[in-house]
């Protein structure tokens, strides 16, 4: 009788539910594996799509996807807890209790600023939260986002769009939007598709306080109530509601520290090979994917086939054993992105520049939500 495989996936975003369905998809039917999905949350946050609910409260009720249907057979389940630490066969939980694995997948991913990235473990209050912002920002007469990277300028169009009588103002630390590899052509379109929405967009200069307004940003990066800012070179801002988009605070990697410290990079990242083992021959059967990683650049749809290439690679040491050969993970070469400026376009760089109209189809209309729905098996379940 063939021993049973225990494979285990810990974390349910973009990266750790492609893992997981892909090893459902390989191995779900076979009766000598199990597979684990360990998750805090009980429910999939289509985070990509968060800020239409802040203009548009129920639209929340469509970001928050169970996980009823991610697999297909008995032999998959899901746990809701809190990885604690993380061991060479087993996994340890908030509480004390064990989850041994042969095969594990890291997908733990990078903490930022809540409403992007909800802090609530059930959905019911990751609803709430978004539907308590968006009523602020209906009251208010003026908003500040702070960030102007994707999400501070998705926020901002979104507001702008919706709400065209409020003052939106936008400040930045950079002297271009979206930080990154990206063409002057692409940051200067997105400046003045914010600006033609009336945004007021102040680059180049740092809100100053933040820490006392946001003790712990990941908990709650939100704050209601009139409120005077100052940045750095003395210009005074004041807003009713204020959002923080400053990017990734944190990558979750803390975990792998009861296995080597030396996985962690400098930028608090773990370490990964080509073929998204663990970069240590001790644990050549732990894999990590998506945020969390050295891998490539942090962008949700290059977690997708991170997380497939691991499951691929898990199965084919199941499959063949120590000496299969793994296929290895080629970080992007081109730069991608589609920003949304509200729900009637945005800017992207795809081969080129394109404006209103392509990011119109492509992303703004919807925000992708009924496709990640079909996705997790839910299709019919879409709340319409």
């Amino acid at each position: 009788m063939l021993s049973t495989k225990k494979v285990v996936v810990i974390g349910g975003r973009y990266a750790g539910v492609a893992a997981a369905m892909r090893l459902n998809a390989g191995l779900g039917h076979q009766e000598n594996v199990d597979l684990t999905l360990i998750t805090k949350e009980d429910y999939f946050q289509h985070n990509l799509g968060s800020f239409r609910a802040l203009v548009e409260p129920s639209f929340a009720e469509k970001l928050f996807i169970p996980y009823s249907k991610i697999f297909t057979s008995s032999n998959g389940k899901i746990v809701q807890g809190t990885v604690v630490a993380i061991h060479p066969n087993h996994v340890v939980l908030a509480g004390g209790s064990n989850v041994p694995f042969d095969y594990l997948v890291i997908a733990t991913g990078s903490s930022y600023p809540s409403p992007s990235k909800s802090s609530k473990d059930a959905r019911t209050e990751s609803i709430a939260e978004l539907q308590e912002i968006a009523t602020a920002i209906k009251e208010a007469k003026s908003v500040l986002i702070v960030g102007g990277g994707p999400v501070g300028i998705e926020i901002a169009g979104e507001v702008a769009t919706d709400y065209p009588e409020k003052k939106v103002t936008l400040v930045h630390a950079s002297t271009t939007l979206m930080n990154g590899p990206y063409s002057d052509k692409f940051k200067a379109r997105l400046l003045s598709t914010l600006q033609q929405r009336k945004v007021n967009v102040v680059l180049g200069e740092k809100v100053e306080g933040l820490k006392a307004l946001f003790p712990d940003p990941t908990q709650k990066g939100w704050h209601v109530g009139e409120t005077f800012v100052k940045t750095n070179k003395g210009r005074e801002i004041n807003a009713d509601v204020i959002l923080l988009a400053t990017g990734n605070s944190l990558f979750n990697s803390h975990l792998v520290q009861s296995l080597s410290e030396d996985l962690i990079d400098a930028k608090g990242q773990l370490k990964v090979r080509p073929t998204l083992q663990l970069d240590n021959d001790a644990f050549p059967h732990i894999f990590a994917a998506g945020d969390v990683t050295n891998a490539d650049m942090k962008l949700a749809y290059l977690a997708k086939p991170q997380a497939e290439l691991a499951a691929d690679n898990i199965l084919k040491l199941i499959k063949s054993g120590p000496d299969a050969k793994l296929a290895a993970y080629k970080p992007s070469t081109s730069v991608l992105a589609v920003v949304s400026i509200g729900r009637n376009g945005g800017v992207a760089q795809l081969l080129g520049v394109w404006g209103d109209w392509v990011v119109k189809m492509l992303k703004s209309k919807d925000l992708f939500v009924k496709r990640y729905w079909a996705d997790l098996g839910l299709a019919k379940e879409f709340p319409q």
